[in-house]
């Protein structure tokens, strides 16, 4: 049994994931998944549009990436690394800067709002899931209008005036 997927399935998934734990009745349960899932959306959406600019742009110059291709010259590797055997793709900030990057060359604006939203996402997201033993209130006021500036974020990277990733 194969189970097939691609970026795009990927990105429309974890979007209809994280509305459908929206819309669940238990939000205090489902909270920390609605922040991962909507947290990965975002990312899958910045992949999809960086993908339709440049896919080079997605992946990571890091020291595995370079060390595998110095070993390629006839070094060899201490015992104990491991590299990829494909690039790595970059981190959510790396391709979150390039994303802003893209789009103001293609003339479109992510608004404050939007960003100090984003920002906040992703530290939630790496709370929920870095989250050591501990006691921890959230208090939950802003986190309706982050979850709407981090949508109106894909629909701007998904279904732009400019470019529809999904064409």
């Amino acid at each position: 049994m194969y189970i097939e997927t691609c970026e795009r399935s990927q990105a429309v998934n974890s979007l209809s994931m994280t509305l459908q734990m929206l819309n669940e009745s238990r939000p205090d349960i489902n909270l920390r998944w609605v922040v991962i899932g909507l947290h990965s959306s975002v990312q899958e959406f910045m992949i999809l549009w960086i993908m339709t600019k440049n896919a080079k742009l997605l992946f990571s110059n890091n020291k595995a990436c370079k060390a595998r291709k110095s070993c390629k010259s006839s070094e060899t590797l201490k015992s104990d690394e491991t590299l990829p055997k494909e690039p790595w793709l970059k981190g959510f900030d790396a391709l979150y800067k390039q994303t802003k990057k893209l789009l103001k060359v293609h003339n479109l604006k992510i608004i404050e709002k939007q960003n100090t939203s984003i920002k906040k996402l992703n530290s939630l997201r790496n709370t929920f899931t870095h989250f050591s033993p501990k006691s921890w209130l959230l208090d939950s006021f802003d986190l309706p209008e982050i979850f709407v500036n981090c949508l109106d974020f894909i629909e701007l990277l998904g279904w732009n005036i400019n470019h529809d990733v999904f064409q």
